[in-house]
């Protein structure tokens, strides 16, 4: 049977994650910083396979191609995929960068994945001068963070990771923490109404600083692509706020506001800042959180920071951790 040249153009499918496998092609293009191609970066594709009828469903990867970048800072990559690519780059004094999740949604009649041969880009970052810093992630305490009360402040100690005296073992309250939940009033006959509700809820967690120039702003940031290292080489200057409010609110049947659902939420820090006897900032530690604040109307408060120890020096470029596991 002989085709006409209308049949072998395009043939548009809305997804081709259904199991079928098909050409792809793309290319990654690697610069620093300072926007120049970085030559001899590994970067490595993996390409999605969907396993098989009756092998188990689900997917895994299929094949994995790794290559070096040009002079131009360029790889080119070709393979077999279910219409999904995955792609990081790794190379020696850079951060690795994880690329986004390449997601193809047309194939022509050929067989052949569009759009073919694009451009991504990956950004990556110099490892320039990491140091010791005072971290703690403390999603992955146990037992974990909890306040003694709820509705009432707590201080909380960077360097020892804990409560201040008497709650704890910390002597500097760094960050003020208070945890409230308010009622949320409802109908006598909501829940007779509305029997799929769950009980309204209204939690929120207060970051306060025992001095005036200390604070935080939030900064945004991907946790999933990008530049591993994905916050500012060094803290800012300016604009830190005296407080931090965080909120959950539901009736029962939906959320009203969450302030804790932006996966790309991050924070810059200053404590323990100090004047001299004329009034100027002559002292100061800054710090990152990585991620958001966490909490939950039991008082439990999770978030992972960062904190530099020397007085006045922004660096936020993580090389060991000061506090040991078990501090």
């Amino acid at each position: 049977m002989r085709f006409s040249i209308c049949c072998i153009i395009l043939m548009i499918v809305n997804d081709v994650s259904f199991g079928g496998m098909y050409s792809a092609a793309f290319k990654v293009k690697v610069l620093g910083e300072d926007e120049r191609p970085v030559t001899n970066a590994s970067v490595l594709a993996a390409f999605w396979d969907a396993n098989a009828p009756g092998y188990g469903g689900g997917r895994h990867i299929g094949e994995s191609i790794t290559k070096l970048s040009d002079t131009n800072g360029v790889c080119e990559f070709e393979g077999r995929c279910d219409g999904s690519v995955e792609w990081k780059v790794t190379t020696e004094g850079y951060y690795p960068f994880y690329g986004p999740m390449i997601s193809f949604t047309n194939v022509t009649a050929l067989g052949k994945l569009e759009p073919w041969g694009s451009v991504y880009y990956a950004s990556v970052r110099r490892i320039v001068n990491p140091i010791p810093m005072y971290s703690r992630n403390l999603n992955l305490r146990r037992p974990l963070l909890q306040v003694p009360e709820i509705d009432k402040e707590y201080g909380f100690d960077l360097m020892k990771a804990d409560w201040v005296e008497p709650f704890g073992k910390g002597t500097v309250p760094d960050l003020l923490i208070r945890v409230e939940v308010k009622p949320v009033k409802v109908d006598d006959d909501f829940f007779v109404k509305n029997p799929e509700a769950s009980k309204p809820r209204h939690k929120v967690l207060f970051i306060g600083f025992p001095n005036p120039d200390d604070g935080i702003q939030p900064f945004y940031a991907s946790p999933h692509v990008g530049s591993t290292f994905r916050l500012p080489r060094y803290a800012f200057e300016t604009g830190y706020e005296n407080k931090c409010v965080i909120e959950y609110i539901s009736d029962g049947l939906r959320v009203i506001q969450n302030d804790m659902s932006r996966e790309d939420q991050n924070y810059l820090f200053r404590v323990r800042t100090r004047r001299d006897e004329k009034g100027k900032m002559v002292s100061a530690l800054y710090g990152k959180i990585e991620g958001r604040f966490d909490f939950d109307q039991f008082g439990v408060v999770t978030f992972h920071y960062f904190l530099n120890p020397t007085p006045n020096d922004r660096n936020l470029e993580f090389g060991a951790n000061l506090l040991s596991d078990k501090k």
